[in-house]
């Protein structure tokens, strides 16, 4: 998030606003969800998908409930379930109760998926024309050596 804020800071000598750090947040959000969570998300199976999917809406909840909302039987959804937790996409408590493990992941379940992505495209393309216009991006996404410079200074 740090990286990401950095290149969304307008004016580095002016410092970091709150407004650099919700853009610096967006593209790390985009980021884990395009570089970690999309291609996890491919590789999953479809009782994978079912589980995680029926845990969007109330967040944390017994395997048992997991598996109506997902209208599989109980051993499937805690098989799926156990490999979810596994691959690092779902937690589960000692009392049983299950959730998905990144927010990222929920709200592009719950937002139908594009949505998401496309907003934090939205913002890091603004944000990135915000600094080529402030002059503090050259080629690429990376800050003059000047500007480093003079920070350090």
């Amino acid at each position: 998030v740090g990286h990401h804020t950095w290149e969304a800071c307008a004016d580095p000598r002016q410092g970091i606003t709150i407004d650099d750090v919700a853009l610096g947040e967006a593209s790390a959000n985009r980021d884990m969800l395009s570089q970690v969570l999309l291609p996890a998300w491919s590789r999953l199976g479809d009782d994978e998908r079912r589980v995680l999917s029926a845990m969007v809406p109330p967040g944390r909840a017994a395997p048992d409930d997991i598996a109506q909302r997902a209208a599989m039987p109980a051993e499937t959804a805690t098989e799926a379930l156990a490999r979810l937790t596994d691959a690092g996409l779902a937690t589960t408590e000692a009392d049983g109760t299950a959730d998905i493990a990144h927010e990222a992941m929920r709200t592009w379940l719950r937002a139908g998926r594009a949505e998401v992505a496309d907003t934090a495209d939205r913002l890091t393309r603004r944000s990135a024309s915000r600094n080529r216009q402030a002059g503090h991006v050259r080629s690429g996404r990376l800050r003059p050596r000047a500007d480093l410079g003079r920070l350090a200074a």
